[in-house]
């Protein structure tokens, strides 16, 4: 039965590198010379065989790579066999997600963080050019902030490290605020919500909105549509020579990725009292 040794019987490398082994058999030839891995996979391509196979020579090293390789020896006397065993050491490959995410003020913000990579990166965060926010809580690559503010907009930072290098990942963190909105008339308001006009007159509404993001204002009038007399100029609705078709009630409707808001104004009109006089 032969005898075999296998040089080195342990090494680490890098990945990206190569890793070579030989395995030396000795008794009486004619030998037989293979090579597997102890987990049963098979032998890439990248992986290649010399000097009547007894050398192995890894390419291009991955993390995978790494674990216990087999050599056999056989002659007519029996088989025999040994293992080595290889390491691949790895920067860290760092991912997170969201790598964009955008909460509404007030909201709970859960930032994942991980990474690969031998030996085992450690993971830390810090917001860019800014501390973490003040009761966020960091843990096994999570970040958590309990309740979002407007200033925790930003973007955030993971770090991956290990003796082989530091890879790092941003996300970027967007904090909205709800639209808040009132509808003023512009003019005289006889009662809250109310504005009465007389024919004829020209009258603008205005949409008073504040948010984060911007809200974008849509202006409508329940159970209709506006008239050809009805102009929108951003926030504000001008109804030029009030009628009496323009009696209604007018929706202003804001909206930002926080949400939707409305608010509604009722216009009353009164028909102007001509006075004649009797010559």
């Amino acid at each position: 039965q032969p005898s075999i040794q296998i040089y080195p019987q342990q090494a680490t490398e890098t990945a990206g590198r190569s890793a070579q082994f030989r395995c030396d058999v000795s008794g009486a030839p004619p030998f037989q010379i293979s090579w597997g891995r102890s987990d049963g996979r098979p032998l890439p391509q990248r992986y290649r065989l010399s000097n009547e196979n007894s050398v192995l020579t890894i390419s291009n090293l991955e993390s995978g790579d790494s674990g216990y390789f087999i050599c056999r020896g056989s002659n007519l006397y029996g088989t025999a066999q040994a293992q080595a065993q290889l390491t691949v050491t790895g920067a860290p490959e760092v991912t997170v997600r969201p790598e964009v995410m955008e909460v509404p003020e007030g909201e709970r913000v859960v930032l994942e963080c991980n990474a690969r990579g031998n030996p085992t990166p450690t993971l830390s965060w810090n917001k860019y050019n800014d501390p973490i926010p003040v009761g966020a809580v960091e843990s096994n690559g999570v970040l958590t902030i309990p309740q979002a503010r407007l200033s925790d907009s930003g973007h955030y930072v993971c770090t991956g490290s290990n003796s082989v290098g530091t890879e790092q990942k941003r996300v970027e963190l967007r904090i909205s605020r709800p639209a808040i909105e009132t509808v003023g008339p512009g003019g005289q308001v006889s009662q809250p919500n109310l504005l009465t006009a007389t024919t004829g007159q020209t009258v603008q509404l205005r949409c008073v909105v504040s948010g984060e993001p911007v809200p974008t204002i849509t202006w409508g009038k329940h159970g209709g549509a506006l008239a050809q007399n009805h102009q929108v100029l951003n926030d504000v609705l001008r109804i030029v020579r009030v009628s009496s078709a323009d009696r209604g009630m007018y929706v202003c409707t804001v909206d930002n990725m926080a949400g939707v808001s409305s608010a509604s104004i009722m216009l009353e009109v009164e028909c102007k009292i001509l006075h004649f006089v009797k010559i």
